[in-house]
């Protein structure tokens, strides 16, 4: 384990709203593990679940990317640098990912009413 990476856990008797606490979103190329879009998508909850544009669009082309490099008026040349440190998402993927995910909160959901009606 390096120096960087703190694992993150709840204590026992902390309160829901201080658990997992995300002060700012990491870049997909930073996290190392094999299921990078489904910890994405979940980092990407917690920061703003009102945010809607910027969970279900792929990383790198919300709205306030764009409207950031349009402000900036950087050069083909510079965009495409910057470009090659981020992974490139397959828009197939993406989607894949945001309907795994979704299904998944459903079932639990319907599992936990489905458990109270009958217990």
């Amino acid at each position: 384990m390096t120096a960087a990476h703190i694992i993150q856990r709840p204590l026992r008797g902390s309160r829901i709203s201080t658990f997992y606490p995300i002060k700012s979103l990491p870049s997909l190329s930073s996290l190392d593990s094999a299921f990078q879009l489904q910890e994405y998508i979940s980092l990407l909850i917690r920061l703003d679940v009102h945010d809607v544009d910027s969970i279900v669009s792929l990383p790198g082309t919300s709205k306030k990317d764009c409207e950031k490099g349009n402000a900036e008026g950087a050069k083909e040349g510079d965009k495409d640098s910057d470009k090659k440190g981020e992974i490139q998402v397959d828009q197939a993927c993406w989607i894949y990912e945001q309907l795994r995910y979704e299904t998944e909160k459903k079932i639990k959901l319907v599992s936990c009413s489905l458990l109270a009606e009958y217990t």
